[in-house]
This record gives structure tokens, sequence and C-alpha cells, in this order.
């Protein structure tokens, strides 16, 4: 058994995470000021995660086809200039219009789901099993640093510039940077580039197997990204909250999600992954019930129960497709992107008919139907 680790790789998968966490997780704290700037309803500004949702979709359901002859590490590359090209269109969509705001949205999508597909597969490729777990958890405490500094940056950005967009402008930088960096001191060898391509990938188990995993991590993922792209939009719905407390009160969520999945990579635990999932989604749903009877507040405090939900499902899956990752992989960022684009739709159609109050009972209801896929699986013995 080969138990080296392909450090290169693992730095390339971080990086771009890191570039991702900081592009996408700033689109929320701004979400308020892009409905003023332009004048449109929550339902409209809402199009901007859907669009990109969307577009991640597309990428998820034809990565079959270019997956094995782009691979992983190019498509990390790939998802880079992607990232910074959608960043820089964005900072100008208040100023050009909603068309703008639609595009950039589009093609930071793209770089969304490329980047999902393929900074997991090479953590995947680059870590023996039995690191696994821990490297799958240091990579989404990546996205968890990067999602904590994001409204952070953005709060301390502001204190000295006047507008928000030139901010975007500044962190198309840093996926470029990670372009330069890789192209020009690790260009991946031909060999290692020849030996990843593969036939067309093919699918390890029944469909309605498929469905239930693709589900499962759709609906977790699309309750996560409900509080990290409207928590500052819904404490700010609150009057005796400001926009900038509702920044930082997101900026302490991230640092919930940071603080879980540091623990994951450091602490070695015996526990089964099943039982680590279910214990996060009860944890979270009285952490929700507690939003609602004593503080709003309280909804802040999520990113330490669901922190390690997502590493440690990665990881649940990887054990179980040992030789099939790849397609189910694709199978679930399918899943995750139709169930965003549908969670994001109807949030802000939610929002515009009553309000955001109430649309956010969406999250319990999205980890409601989490904790039933689990018990399907477990039912499944797979």
């Amino acid at each position: 058994m080969d138990n080296r680790i392909n450090w290169p790789l693992i730095i390339l998968a971080y990086s771009t995470l890191m570039a991702l966490a900081l592009i996408d997780n700033t689109r929320g704290p701004v979400f308020p000021n892009i409905i003023s700037e332009m004048d449109i309803s929550a339902s409209r500004a809402s199009m901007l995660f859907a669009i990109a949702s969307f577009s991640g979709l597309l990428t998820n359901i034809t990565a079959r086809w270019w997956l094995p002859y782009v691979n992983s590490y190019y498509a990390a590359i790939l998802s880079l200039v992607f990232l910074g090209v959608g960043s820089i269109l964005f900072s100008q969509s208040t100023v050009y219009g909603p068309w703008l705001l639609d595009t950039s949205s589009f093609i930071i999508g793209l770089g969304m789901g490329v980047s999902n597909i393929g900074i997991n597969l090479l953590v995947a490729q680059a870590t023996p099993v039995i690191h696994r777990r821990r490297f799958f958890a240091g990579l989404h405490s990546v996205y968890g640093i990067g999602s904590f500094c994001a409204p952070l940056f953005l709060n301390l950005y502001l204190l000295v510039f006047i507008g928000w967009h030139s901010f975007f402008i500044l962190l198309a930088f840093i996926p470029f940077a990670v372009i330069l960096s890789f192209l020009v001191f690790h260009k991946m060898p031909r060999s290692e580039v020849k030996d990843q391509k593969r036939k067309k990938l093919t699918a390890p188990c029944a469909y309605p197997t498929r469905l239930i995993f693709a589900l499962l991590f759709g609906l977790y993922v699309s309750s996560e990204i409900v509080i990290s792209s409207r928590l500052v939009y819904f404490l700010n719905s609150f009057e005796t909250i400001s926009i900038d407390q509702a920044r930082y009160a997101l900026s302490l969520f991230f640092l919930g999600l940071l603080t879980g999945r540091l623990s994951v990579a450091f602490i070695k635990t015996s526990a089964r992954s099943e039982t680590l999932l279910i214990f996060s989604i009860f944890s979270s749903l009285t952490l929700y019930l507690l939003s609602v009877f004593i503080s709003p507040y309280f909804l802040a405090l999520t990113g330490f129960s669901m922190s390690y939900f997502f590493p440690v499902a990665m990881d649940w899956l990887s054990n179980i497709f040992k030789d099939h990752l790849e397609y189910m992989m694709a199978s679930v960022m399918t899943g995750i992107s139709i169930m965003l684009v549908l969670m994001h739709v109807g949030f802000g159609y939610v929002t515009d008919l009553l309000d955001i109050r109430s649309a956010m009972v969406i999250f319990p209801a999205l980890q409601i139907f989490c904790l039933g896929f689990i018990f399907l699986i477990k039912l499944k013995k797979l």
C-alpha cells in the first residue's frame, strides 16, 4: 500500500478552495447592497446564486465526459480562471445592469462546479486511505478560513474605501496568482497527466442509490448555503441589528465551520461516520430552535454544529465507493447543484411572498430531509 502524500496536489487543492471561498462568500455580505443599488427584488437578486448553481450543474452533468480528458490537476487550474474572470465582471455588475450580474454569476458558477469536482479528487488521489478523512477535513478547513475571512476583510476594506466593487477586483488577483505559481513552479509532468486519463466513467451502482447520495449531499450543502448566503440579510431584518453586526455574525458562523473542521483534521476519532452526521443534524436543529425562541444570533452558531458534516460525508463516500469515486463525485456534485438552484429560487420567492424570517424555515426542513436520507442509506447497508 502506498502511504505517500502528494503535497503539490494537496497545496493546489487547498489554494483553489481558498480562492473559491473568498470570492463565493463575499457575495452573500453584499447581497443587501445589490438589492438596494440595483433596485431589484430579493427573488431577482437571488438569481445571482441560482445562476451560479445552474452553471455548476452543467459542469457536473457533463463531468463524466470531460473529466477523463482534463484530469483533476487542470480542472483546478481551469476553475481558477473562471473564478478570477467572474470576480472582475461581478465587480461591475451594478454599473452595467442585471445582465452582467447574471453573466458574472454564470462564470463564477463554472469555476465553482469545476473546482468542487477537481479539488476533492485531488485530495482523494494525493492521500492514502488512512489519512484521507483528515485531509478532507483540512481541505474544508481551508474553506472555513476563507469563508471566515471574506466578510471580515470586506468590513475592514469598507472602513478605508467607499465601495465594495473594487474589493472583488482585488479578490480576482488571488486565483490568477495561484495559476501563475503552479504553471511556473509545478506544472504536472506529462506522464502523470497521461496516467490519469481514463475511458468514460461507469456507474458503480443503480440509479436509485446514486440519487439517494446526490439528494443527501445536495440537501446538506443547500442548508449550509442558506445560512452563509442569507444570514446577513436575515439578521439585518431585525431593527436592533446593523448590517455591520450581521457581517460579524457571519464571520462567527464561518469561524464555527473552521473550528469544527480543524478539530476533525487534527483530532482522531473512532466514531462511525453516520453517527457524526446524525449528531451534526440534531445539534443544528437545536440551535435553529434557540434562534427562533431566544435570539436570532444563535443561527450563527450553526457553523459549529455543521462544520464537520461535509468532510466526514466525503470520507464516508470515498470509503463506500473506493473504485468509482470519480463517478460518484460527479453524481453528488450534480445533486448539490440541482438542489442549490431550487433552494435559491425558492428562497427568493418565499422571501418576496412572505419575508426573510419565514423563508429561513427552509433551513430546518433541509436538515430533516438529510436525516431521513442518512437512515435510508443505513437501511440499504452499503
